[in-house]
């Protein structure tokens, strides 16, 4: 009930709101990943984004880095999952694959739950350790913006590295607008993996009432290396089921409902970034996830609102391959948003928000609860403000958000946490003619700490106990980039479009969490000669009895969170889309580098410098094809251990090609074909921060039909 409230009151005391206006533009079927543009011309590049200010608006008047996946991007490269999605988005990389399982978004070397996912405006707030929290299907996705850079101004907590924000198929995408019924039918198969999948999406109008339905399934075996050889335990199968009722209640006033379900299973190790091993062991897993959502939104005239209620539950099941122990891992999150804009003039928009959310932890050992995540919640309320100013060339976006968080364990291992913090951010652009802009931001960020780093107790490993931690300071982020942009047409043809988007970043973390395993050696007489349980005692015989010869010597010690490093990220990225006719290209380039501030030693989730490059041409009115090459650097700046040994193996260069050939026939233009090969070069090697081979060569091939 005080979501409920909460919501109302805000949407209540926020007044009126409109959002700039922008026509809508066609997206272009063969073309790069590229960055958002606002830039009058024939052809257009996604003209607006709304993620950076969670309203639509120019990105010619946004200061913060911006990419956008659509749907037309989904369909030609065919995505396994939503990591495979983004693996060639600049600034961004997909550590600890090839198994889905072990998928984490890394954006400017912040991974993790430093990085926030939205599904539907909805916050998937898990903290699933080893395991993936990426489980949505691309087949119900229709967009995809990823924000990077710190944005808790806005999105309060998580949002150190950036925010990537899923947006998933409405009645507009399947139903044409003189249409009753629609729908698309998706068969693939894939040859690295003997993969096959398929989904079926259909939407409906009937008066006030739309609705979307759809189902998808997809079978793979275990992936091959550029070797030949098998990656063992990569196969998997997925299913995903999203249901969609709108409600057009009144003109400008809109009632939505959604239900997801997504089910990965397969059998991984209990860390599925790394090989089987006897610390390491085998596990049969499912995952799975199920979701509710129920929005509201009021547009109409000068006037705009939007209210959220959500409920995401995500349960992982693990059963030991080899020994009867069964595990059981449930995350939940509620959460109820709220958020109306206004214009105070016609340069002037004003822009209040507030959400409050809940995260809930629970586990179990054979039936039993399981300390390591303990029965616990946390509950984080926010509220924010955002004000946008434009004078001509120059736009001006201040913001701050204030947000409270609590945490309490049930099962009394520490105390409960009650603190605030408060999040401010500025946005500069402008536009200095000649198709030139600047552009600067500055924002802060930080993350809350989790249950499973505050409160986990009980036995890491023997003779090592986990230690809860409620004196956790939250991570900090200050972040400072600047940016250039240049946008012509009709530069070296008659309507052609050339956009160049650079910039610069600087990022200083203060506070990092991490998990660390601390040893002791001590006299123990109380574990040791037999009053308390003798693990990680020296003086005990294989058969548990006690040695007199030996010392009562306890060796053991704890893991807990902690606050360790002060870190500094710096980078750049420069993307470049140029389009004429019958062709395009695209290229990007980032790279960054990050230090502990106070020993100078690299840190742990820097990515190498990456090139990429894309060549588009449409060979006849109903073929297209797409080429493009990516370079990766080496990566050598590895932090060491205590030993001198590195944490993570640095990783040589290496070079991919691949291609995508798309096919719809004029006479049939319901139908579309897509042929794409991965890794044409059929090239051995890991990803920086994988510990295993990536797949060797893969070719796909899928058809589209809509009806």
């Amino acid at each position: 009930m005080k979501l409920w409230n909460l919501g109302f009151s805000l949407l209540l005391l926020s007044g009126a709101a409109w959002a700039d206006a922008d026509e809508t533009v066609p997206t272009v079927p063969v073309e790069p990943l590229r960055e958002a543009t606002d830039a009058d011309a024939p052809v257009k590049l996604a003209p607006v984004t709304a993620v950076a200010t969670r309203v639509e608006r120019p990105l010619s008047q946004t200061a913060e880095s911006v990419s956008r996946l659509s749907l037309e991007d989904l369909e030609r490269a065919q995505p396994a999952s939503l990591g495979e999605a983004l693996r060639n988005v600049v600034g961004v990389q997909i550590e600890g694959g090839p198994r889905a399982s072990a998928d984490f978004i890394n954006i400017r070397g912040l991974s993790g739950t430093r990085v926030l996912l939205l599904v539907d405006g909805a916050r998937q707030n898990v903290v699933g350790g080893h395991r993936s929290p990426l489980l949505i299907d691309p087949d119900v996705i229709r967009e995809i913006e990823v924000l990077r850079g710190p944005a808790s101004a806005l999105y309060g907590s998580d949002a150190l590295g950036g925010v990537v924000a899923v947006t998933t198929v409405t009645a507009d995408d399947l139903v044409a607008p003189d249409a009753a019924f629609g729908g698309r039918l998706r068969l693939g198969y894939q040859d690295n993996g003997d993969a096959r999948d398929g989904a079926v999406t259909v939407g409906g109008r009937l008066g006030a009432f739309d609705l979307v339905a759809s189902h998808g399934q997809r079978r793979q075996e275990d992936y091959e290396n550029g070797n030949g050889e098998t990656i063992e335990h990569t196969a998997l199968d997925t299913e995903n089921a999203l249901i969609k009722l709108g409600w057009q209640l009144a003109p400008g006033h809109r009632l939505q409902m959604s239900a997801q379900h997504f089910l990965q299973d397969g059998e991984s190790p209990s860390n599925p970034a790394i090989e089987v091993n006897d610390t390491n062991p085998l596990l049969d897993r499912e995952s799975r996830q199920q979701y509710l959502n129920a929005q509201y939104r009021f547009d109409r005239g000068l006037t705009s609102a939007q209210v959220d209620l959500y409920r995401n539950d995500t349960r992982y099941r693990e059963d030991r391959v080899d020994t009867p122990r069964h595990d059981r891992t449930d995350f939940d999150t509620t959460g109820l948003a709220a958020r109306s804009s206004f214009a105070l003039g016609a340069h002037h928009q004003l822009q209040l928000g507030g959400e409050i959310y809940e995260d809930g932890a629970e586990a179990s050992r054979d039936g039993a609860p399981r300390p390591q995540y303990p029965d616990s919640e946390r509950r984080i309320t926010g509220l924010y403000l955002q004000d946008i100013w434009s004078w001509g060339p120059l736009s001006l976006v201040p913001g701050v958000r204030w947000d409270r968080y609590e945490a309490a364990s049930n099962t009394g291992a520490a105390r409960d946490i009650d603190a605030d913090r408060t999040s401010l951010k500025l946005g500069v652009t402008w536009a200095l003619g000649g198709g030139f802009s600047l552009r600067a931001s500055a924002g802060e960020a930080f993350r809350a700490p989790n249950l499973v780093e505050l409160f986990p107790v009980g036995q890491h490993f023997l003779g090592n106990e986990f230690r809860p931690n409620p004196d956790l300071r939250p991570e900090t982020a200050r972040n400072v980039e600047l940016g250039i942009d240049f946008r012509r047409q009709s530069w070296l043809r008659e309507g052609d479009h050339l956009q160049l988007r650079a910039s610069v970043f600087d990022n200083r973390v203060d506070d990092f969490i991490e998990t660390v395993v601390v040893e002791e050696t001590r006299f123990g007489a109380l574990e040791c000669l037999g009053l308390r349980p003798a693990v990680g005692c020296v003086n005990r015989n294989d058969d548990g009895s006690l040695n007199p010869l030996v010392p009562p010597i306890f060796v053991g010690g704890f893991t807990q969170s902690q606050n360790l490093d002060a870190a500094e990220i710096r980078g750049g990225e420069v993307t470049l889309d140029y389009r004429t006719g019958d062709w395009t290209v695209g290229l990007q380039y980032a790279a960054q580098r990050g230090e502990n501030r106070r020993t100078g030693a690299p840190l742990l989730n820097i990515a190498p410098e990456t090139a990429r490059g894309v060549l588009g041409l449409h060979l006849l009115s109903s073929l297209q094809l797409q080429v493009g090459a990516t370079w990766v650097g080496a990566q050598t700046r590895v932090p060491l251990d205590s030993e001198g040994v590195p944490v993570t193996p640095e990783t040589p260069d290496y070079h991919l090609m691949d291609a995508a050939l798309v096919w719809q026939p004029p006479q049939w233009s319901a139908l579309k074909l897509v042929v794409s090969g991965e890794n044409l070069g059929d090239r051995q090697y890991r990803a920086h921060l994988n510990t295993l081979d990536s797949p060797g060569r893969s070719l796909r091939a899928s058809m589209h039909l809509r009806f």
